[in-house]
């Protein structure tokens, strides 16, 4: 569990976390990724640059090659929203999260609810969870309409099934793009590349991409 050190509750939450954990037979290591003088920022961005740094460390203290992490599919068109919002219109933004990237040399970063054709979302989360009869905490800042994410989450849910599956269409026209940048460079990296010493060199002028 992370402690960001911002809220009134985070100690609440971690005692939460922990003594659930403990029912649950389940090992709990808390981290604290609270503001420092080198990185002071209390916005959404410097808390998640804290946190992922936080995760990273914990798992190569604990040679732990894989960290997951729960992102769904709202937290994945909230994304988009707040992409969208900041005017990031290129392929890799309207793409979505990757579901798997290195978090820090040899630990690799996996979000497994979004590895599925069809992701859950926190609905269907939050029904799979009562099932199991386990509780939650909800984080009281979450009402808050003035942190960017909540904004984005409130106007999903006012956009409805149309809303949804217009970002869901986006991000799959973004994807198709970006697999097929991927492609080309792929394909010219196998036909420029040439064996040199105990390596190997690509002319820089191979990469560059015609207009149109």
């Amino acid at each position: 569990h992370v402690r960001h050190g911002l809220r009134w509750a985070g100690e609440r939450d971690a005692a939460f976390v922990a003594n659930a954990c403990r029912q649950l037979g389940i090992a709990c290591e808390i981290v604290d990724a609270a503001p420092t003088p080198a990185q002071p920022g209390h916005s959404e961005t410097a808390a998640r640059r804290r946190r992922l740094a936080a995760l990273a460390t914990a798992a190569q203290r604990q040679r732990a090659a894989c960290v997951l992490l729960a992102h769904h599919l709202d937290d994945e068109l909230e994304t988009l929203l707040l992409h969208r919002w900041r005017g990031h219109a290129g392929v890799r933004a309207l793409a979505g999260m990757p579901v798997l990237r290195m978090l820090a040399p040899e630990v690799l970063l996996l979000r497994p609810f979004l590895c599925a054709v069809q992701p859950p979302g926190r609905a269907e989360l939050g029904r799979q969870r009562s099932a199991a009869g386990l509780a939650h905490v909800e984080d009281e800042t979450n009402a808050d309409l003035r942190v960017p994410r909540n904004a984005a989450r409130a106007l999903l849910a006012a956009a409805g099934p149309q809303g949804r599956a217009a970002l869901l269409h986006l991000r799959g026209a973004a994807r198709v793009r970006l697999a097929r940048l991927l492609a080309q460079a792929l394909d010219r990296l196998e036909r420029h590349l040439q064996p040199e010493g105990l390596g190997s060199r690509i002319a820089a002028e191979a990469f560059h991409v015609p207009p149109g």
